[in-house]
């Protein structure tokens, strides 16, 4: 019903004007051109109703929504920053001439998450600027630097995403595989934009001997992915017994 209204509703309310107009033309003082007009009007005024009960309902719809990924946002990961910052202080004393370019890494990707993070679509090239800052200071953070690739394929470099939506697979690497590796740790990071689609690869091995969960940021991911690319995203995930390899692919 409420489908029928929002697709034809203007339709139906045109063609009873146009009935209402002729009948009262053809029989006018008429009990029966009167009646059918009250009967008419009657359902003209049921008709609007019914547009404006479906309207505000699909704005609370959408406005709960945003509500919520609103939320999935802001439930990034805060100890990076913190535990980043705590690797600045001690870079600040043993390498100072390094700590301005990692300061203003730093100072980019807070930037980025707070206000970029509010957008509800940034480009594809923006997105990958703040993935590789992101994984140059999670390098500071380790002893024995790991073996990171980048590699980004942006052909058509008009490519649109929402913000955020990708880090959560570059997180996933770092805290459940080199976090816990001791040597011999590896990520690679792949972007691939064509023109019907968006390919996002994560690889990395990690320590099976410990255990790790899914945590909360890829339950995040997979509620983001369903209000925002509904039916337009694959997800998969294949786990060896040394490796992990993630493919998100947005339509």
């Amino acid at each position: 019903m409420n489908t029928f209204f929002k697709k034809y509703g203007l339709i139906v309310f045109a063609l009873l004007t146009i009935v209402i107009v002729s009948i009262f033309l053809e029989s006018e003082g008429s009990i029966v051109a009167w009646s059918i007009l009250s009967v008419v009007l009657i359902l003209m005024v049921y008709i609007i109703e019914r547009f404006k009960s479906i309207r505000k309902l699909d704005e609370l719809r959408k406005e709960n929504m945003l509500s919520e990924i609103a939320i999935l946002k802001s439930q990034l990961n805060p100890h990076f920053f913190f535990n980043t910052l705590n690797n600045l202080y001690s870079l600040s004393l043993t390498a100072p001439d390094t700590t301005p370019i990692m300061l203003l890494k730093l100072a980019e990707l807070m930037r980025y998450t707070i206000y970029k993070g509010k957008e509800e679509k940034v480009s594809l090239a923006d997105e990958w600027e703040y993935i590789k800052n992101y994984v140059e200071l999670h390098k500071i953070r380790y002893k024995n630097e790991p073996s990171i690739v980048l590699h980004a394929n942006l052909e058509k470099g008009t490519g649109m995403i929402p913000p955020l939506i990708l880090i959560t697979l570059v997180e996933n690497a770092f805290k459940h595989g080199v976090e816990k590796l001791e040597t011999d740790a590896f990520v690679n990071i792949n972007l691939l934009e064509s023109e019907h689609e968006i390919v996002f690869e994560v690889i990395n091995n990690y320590d099976s001997s410990k255990k790790s969960s899914d945590g909360i940021g890829l339950a995040n991911l997979r509620r983001r992915l369903e209000l925002q690319y509904p039916n337009k995203h694959f997800l998969e995930i294949t786990k060896t017994d040394v490796r992990f390899n993630v493919k998100l692919i947005l339509k």
